[in-house]
């Protein structure tokens, strides 16, 4: 499983999944650039991933997906975090994560750390 920052500097959600995908198909996280890109504007036509006023979770499973990630977005007014889980693999990690987002207080604080923090408070979930 990859859990990382990056940085994205944008405002605009469809800008920042243009910018995530380019991402995951250059780091070989999926097999097709254009097809996650759909993916996360199909996932936002099913309800909306905005968890609160300021956050998005984009979460996607998905075939297309070869490594198992949890990717933080910095450099954006919104918070957005992407789950994005291989489909047909084990994904209580990632339940246990958007449950803990039920939190604020947890919110706030995976976007205020240090990414080796935040990598380490993920991973112990």
């Amino acid at each position: 499983m990859i859990v990382d920052t990056i940085k994205i500097e944008n405002n605009n959600i469809e800008a920042i999944y243009k910018n995530i995908s380019t991402y995951l198909f250059d780091n070989n996280i999926v097999n097709n650039k254009s097809l996650i890109y759909d993916e996360f504007i199909q996932r936002e036509k099913i309800g909306s991933i905005k968890i609160y006023d300021d956050m998005y979770l984009p979460h996607i499973v998905s075939s297309n997906i070869l490594i198992n990630s949890i990717l933080r977005i910095v450099g954006s007014k919104f918070k957005v975090l992407f789950i994005l889980v291989r489909e047909n693999t084990d994904n209580t990690k990632f339940f246990n994560v958007v449950n803990a987002l039920l939190e604020r207080e947890f919110v706030d604080r995976i976007f205020s750390c240090p990414n080796n923090e935040f990598k380490d408070i993920i991973i112990k979930i």
